[in-house]
């Protein structure tokens, strides 16, 4: 695991990345996001994400998402080492 994403680490995960994952990807984030939310988290992470990048869109998460919603991304993300898998749980704990 690597906090930081670099843009070509990135552009290989996406390639990894089954299609069932990018439907349930895709689902949920259409499903909780609006327009603009996507096309921030998608500038953030046109170069890489960095620490506060995370931080920034995982804030974003939280406040959208049910808490199944997000242990099912970061589960996802955590298998690609993009996450520690810290569940939604665990995070508002910590906030």
């Amino acid at each position: 695991y690597s906090a930081e994403v670099s843009a070509e680490k990135a552009q290989l995960i996406q390639e990894k990345v089954t299609l069932g994952e990018k439907r349930t990807i895709t689902s949920i984030l259409f499903k909780r996001l609006d327009a603009s939310d996507i096309a921030w988290v998608m500038e953030l992470a046109s170069d890489g994400l960095s620490v506060a990048d995370k931080r920034a869109i995982r804030s974003v998460l939280l406040d959208k998402l049910t808490e199944e919603e997000y242990d099912t991304l970061i589960a996802i993300a955590q298998k690609y080492g993009l996450s520690k898998g810290k569940k939604y749980g665990e995070v508002k704990r910590e906030s």
